[in-house]
């Protein structure tokens, strides 16, 4: 039985995950150091590698007639299939024609489909093998996933990010969380953090804080799950101040109104100024004009006053240019 696979390969690698922003954030609300964006970079750059693969070229007249023919295979029984497969993929076939043809095995939902898959994932090299370990994931066999695991164990970082883009795609929450605990290397767990989120794996990212697991990136993840009750509690006590200030100015990105409020009362408590840029972050963020309205009428405060309408003026509303009006007046808006 073939798979339909429109919908999964649409999710062959999540997207690097950023935090949106209406217009330009006040500098004082953004504090990503270098580091960080550095890191994102290259592993954004490493999953564009990844998703392009052995497929990024233009195939010759005989390729694409294989091709087609591997195409055709998808409404054939899977009993007469799997050879013509298996024997494409033994002979000398362009690569580009081959990883037609394990995509085309991802397909088949049958135990003999699966075993033939998981054996090349296993035992393939370069390219061809990354080909194999996104189409286990395509197939969505529990075992064949599990069995992936010694790749991601020893391989290198396009492996590995072939193990994890697989699990991704087979909405296999359970195992990502397993790789987030295994792996030492930070990078790795927060783009394991940043998929987990994508998939709105809520369990499974509060099992990860359960069993130790912090960082900035799960406050952000929790958010883009729509977890509010966990970014409320990393935002009102986690030990970690960096934590804390993520958390607050991911509340923007829920845009409920409960998170609005809460984001105006961390505003008003904060205990620190980039807690409280944090907060009108996540205000800009929620475009809650009104929130940020309210705070400029409601302090005395001579720095505070000029940053919120310097805010309004960046948001641009209604209020904005009537705060802004009133402001060149001399009056309260």
């Amino acid at each position: 039985m073939l798979r339909n696979f429109q919908i999964l390969t649409a999710l062959l690698c999540a997207m690097a995950i950023a935090i949106p922003s209406h217009g330009q954030v006040p500098q004082t609300v953004s504090n990503d150091s270098a580091a960080q964006q550095t890191r994102a970079a290259e592993i954004a750059k490493r999953r564009a590698l990844h998703v392009r693969g052995v497929a990024d070229r233009k195939p010759s007249e005989a390729e694409a007639l294989a091709i087609a023919a591997l195409r055709a295979l998808m409404s054939a029984p899977p009993e007469r299939a799997l050879p013509l497969l298996e024997r494409t993929l033994k002979q000398s076939q362009s690569d580009l024609v081959k990883a037609r043809a394990l995509f085309v095995l991802g397909q088949i939902d049958t135990p003999a489909a699966r075993s033939i898959l998981l054996k090349n994932a296993l035992e393939l090299k370069g390219p061809l093998q990354l080909e194999a370990i996104r189409a286990v994931g395509i197939g969505g066999d529990t075992d064949s996933l599990k069995a992936l695991t010694p790749i991601y164990t020893s391989g290198t970082a396009e492996q590995q990010d072939s193990v994890i883009t697989a699990l991704t795609i087979a909405n296999a929450h359970a195992l990502l969380a397993e790789l987030a605990l295994q792996t030492k290397n930070p990078d790795q767990r927060e783009e394991i953090i940043n998929r987990l989120a994508a998939l709105g794996a809520v369990a499974q990212l509060r099992k990860l804080a359960a069993q130790g697991v912090t960082g900035v990136n799960l406050a952000r993840a929790y958010a883009i799950a729509g977890d509010l009750e966990s970014v409320l509690k990393i935002a009102r006590s986690d030990p970690d101040p960096s934590a804390r200030v993520e958390a607050i100015r991911s509340l923007g990105m829920l845009r409920s109104e409960q998170a609005k409020v809460e984001l105006k009362t961390l505003y008003q408590s904060a205990k620190s100024a980039d807690e409280k840029a944090a907060a009108l972050s996540g205000l800009i963020i929620a475009g809650d004009e009104a929130a940020v309205l309210s705070l400029y009428r409601g302090t005395e405060v001579p720095t505070e006053k000029r940053e919120l309408l310097r805010t309004l003026g960046i948001m641009g509303g209604d209020a904005a240019l009537e705060a802004i009006d009133a402001a060149l007046e001399g009056k309260q808006p």
